[in-house]
């Protein structure tokens, strides 16, 4: 798949709570190398909008474990030095929902809730060396968050 796209799971609830196959290969047919779990502390953590420069251009598949976050991706256009639109996408413990991000993506998220836990698989190992970044807060991406940037809560490399 070139393109983003949100792929559905079923979580079957009865009354001792929930089974969910979270992953099934014939659903998407890349294959992951590794699985990261990151814990958010607090609502309106953003980390992003990061990718990975070729030959460790990163496809990434994401869903949320516990909370909700506000998704952010772009198509990385090396040719025009110009970024396509950013797309949202809203991802919650409630929807069972993935999203999967093609390599050649930048992305991020924000999270709206405190104590927000998301899982992510990759197709390719972690490089510094071709890790890069658009930094959301600089002019030129035109991201409308529904909070001001001063209680926004980002690493020193993110802000």
């Amino acid at each position: 798949m070139k393109n983003p796209k949100i792929i559905s799971y079923k979580k079957f609830r009865d009354k001792r709570g929930y089974f969910s196959e979270l992953f099934k290969k014939n659903k998407l047919k890349n294959l992951f190398i590794q699985d990261n779990l990151v814990f958010n502390k607090k609502k309106n953590t953003f980390r992003g909008l990061h990718y990975q420069l070729k030959p460790f251009d990163q496809g990434k598949l994401i869903t949320v474990l516990k909370g909700s976050i506000i998704d952010y991706v772009t198509k990385i256009n090396k040719k025009s030095q110009k970024n396509e639109a950013i797309k949202k996408f809203f991802l919650s413990e409630k929807d069972s929902k993935w999203l999967w991000v093609p390599p050649n993506f930048a992305h991020g998220y924000l999270t709206c809730e405190d104590n927000t836990i998301i899982l992510y698989k990759v197709t390719k190992f972690y490089s510094l060396k071709h890790e890069r970044l658009l930094n959301i807060f600089k002019e030129g991406i035109n991201v409308k968050m529904k909070i001001v940037k001063s209680k926004i809560i980002a690493s020193k490399k993110d802000s």
